[in-house]
Parts: C-alpha cells; sequence; structure tokens
C-alpha cells in the first residue's frame, strides 16, 4: 500500500494514522502484521492490529518526531511481513502541519499596554 499527499512549501508535519481490523476472518494475532514507513523511513515494524487491539477497534499511531516533505511529498507505505495472511490496511492520516508559535511569550506589564 502506498499512499502520497502532496504539500505546498517546505514544513515539518506530524502524522496520525489510524487503524481498524474490520475483517472478521482475521481471528488471531499475527495474521495481518506489516511495517509502516513514511519518507523511507520505518516508523512502526511489525504492526499487529488485531494483536494491539483486537477486532473492530480503532488505534493511532503517530510519527514519534515531525516529518519534512521529500519531494514535496509525504510519503506512507505499508508492507506485509513475510508471515502475514492479509496485506497491510490503512483507515485514515491525519497530516498536521507545525508552526511556529505566533503568541508573543515575553511577560508583559499594565504599563506595557498603554498608548
Amino acid at each position: 500500500m502506498l499512499s502520497t499527499s502532496t504539500l505546498i512549501g517546505y514544513h515539518q508535519y506530524y502524522i496520525v494514522m489510524w487503524f481498524v481490523e474490520l475483517n472478521r476472518n482475521v481471528s488471531a494475532p499475527g495474521q495481518r502484521v506489516f511495517n509502516i514507513i513514511t519518507n523511507d523511513e520505518l516508523q512502526y515494524p511489525a504492526m499487529d492490529i488485531y494483536g494491539s487491539v483486537g477486532l473492530y477497534k480503532a488505534t493511532g499511531l503517530y510519527t514519534g518526531k515531525p516529518v519534512g516533505p521529500y519531494k514535496d511529498s509525504i510519503i506512507i507505505e505499508s508492507y506485509p511481513s513475510p508471515s502475514s495472511i492479509y496485506y497491510p490496511t490503512l483507515a485514515a492520516a491525519e497530516i498536521m502541519q507545525l508552526f511556529d508559535n505566533p503568541f508573543n511569550t515575553t511577560p508583559t506589564t499594565d504599563n506595557d499596554s498603554k498608548s
């Protein structure tokens, strides 16, 4: 499975990936196991949704550090483990741009606000 999202400009992003096992034929841990890669960096090896949360329950995983775009894109890839019976699934992905803090954090006094 390969998913790309084209981005404008160079920024840093956090990615939250949502997974849920909806296939009732998956009935034991280890039947759907896959690696998750973003921009050629392994994020989660051997992800097992059923083994983590069971059937019909969602789980969210986020990149532990900000991800920068690769050639103006964020690339999310997943590949099944050799022993996996089923292919990888991804229910949803949230890509959140990180911004510099727009708020002034310098303390002010009442005198500073008077003109």
